[in-house]
């Protein structure tokens, strides 16, 4: 947004919140009603009539989220605010007196968990994703702390030290990062290419030994699609978006194809050999990790990654599954953004 919109943005809110003011001071009040204002009885029926009605509410808010974001910088304590209207994940930020060890249990759990699949003589890749205020660091407000900063490298040789395969996605995407965007500006997600670049960073660290090898073939969509930021919420509300920004996302999905697909809608495709296990990272479609994944690896794989639900949790579905009877798959890529290892409760998106 170039410094004429953001002046016209603030003069355009500041014009609403005046016409909600002007409209307030114009109200008529009863000689009952005026006089409890000296003792805040009326302001109180005020703020309570405001708050409780739905739209003014809401209009309210938009406004107040509007002015913060164009004059300030600023949204809630959910994002952060950086350079040119970048906007991260406050998760991203957390910090805690008891993150080291937080860190250190959390890294020894993904490490048993990865042991406990291997002995079964399957391929495992743990897709460390770095945080998006690590790849994008350039446009931070400020610097994170000396514990944030050297947390993905604390946990990748910590798992490498337990002989998990973990290929270096922080170096690989800082890299890819100068050619192009590889997390999106008012999202916390990876853009297509920054999946895709992923997928093969990690096929060509860590091979599958015997895997079936099917032909898939990048395709893109004919038209880029568009969307509204996971964080873009945070820092403004859909009546005045189209006016104060953050602007839609644009994407040009990825998508695998193969022969196969013809086989599979006649019932003769074989079950993939790989699985997909993550956040919505991997489970959301349209960021194309998993068909980035398919072509990476020349295989197919079932996506049993869950939005929501952290990446531990859908590992541990996983594993139950396991233990009733289900196949062994050939390969196993479990993404795990670095954020999770350290902040409290477990949860995400």
């Amino acid at each position: 947004m170039s410094h004429l919109e953001k002046i016209t943005s603030l003069f355009l809110i500041a014009l609403i919140a005046m016409g909600g003011l002007f409209t307030l001071v114009r109200t008529e009040w009863d000689a009952s009603q005026r006089q409890p204002f000296v003792d805040g009885v009326t302001q109180a029926q005020i703020q309570d009539q405001i708050t409780g009605s739905f739209p003014l509410r809401e209009l309210s808010i938009s406004l107040w989220r509007a002015f913060e974001f164009q004059a300030f910088g600023e949204g809630t304590r959910a994002v952060i605010v950086g350079k040119d209207g970048w906007l991260f994940s406050a998760e991203e930020f957390e910090a805690h007196s008891e993150q080291g060890t937080v860190l250190k249990d959390r890294v020894a759990l993904t490490a048993q968990i990865v042991d406990q699949l291997q002995t079964q003589d399957i391929t495992v890749v743990v897709a460390l994703l770095p945080d998006k205020a690590r790849i994008v660091n350039a446009r931070l407000p400020a610097g994170r702390s000396n514990f944030l900063q050297s947390r993905y490298q604390t946990a990748r040789l910590g798992l490498l030290a337990n002989g998990v395969n973990v290929p270096d996605l922080s170096t690989a995407l800082s890299a890819a990062q100068t050619q192009e965007n590889v997390f999106f500006k008012s999202d916390t997600h990876w853009t297509p290419f920054g999946a895709n670049f992923a997928a093969q960073t990690l096929a060509s660290h860590v091979h599958a030994p015997g895997i079936a090898t099917i032909a898939f073939e990048a395709a893109h969509a004919d038209q880029p699609t568009t969307f509204t930021g996971d964080l873009a919420k945070f820092v403004s509300t859909p009546p005045l978006r189209r006016l104060t920004g953050p602007r839609e996302e644009t994407l040009n999905q990825q998508t695998a194809v193969s022969d196969q697909g013809i086989a599979s809608l006649l019932g003769d495709a074989p079950e993939p050999e790989g699985r997909l296990i993550g956040t919505s990272f991997s489970a959301i479609e349209r960021w194309g990790f998993l068909d980035a994944l398919k072509v990476a690896y020349q295989s197919d794989f079932l996506n049993l990654a869950q939005e929501g639900a952290g990446p531990f949790e859908p590992m541990h579905e996983f594993l139950r599954e396991l233990e009733n009877g289900a196949k062994l798959p050939s390969i196993v890529v479990w993404e795990l953004p670095e954020r999770y290892l350290t902040i409290t409760p477990e949860g995400g998106r």
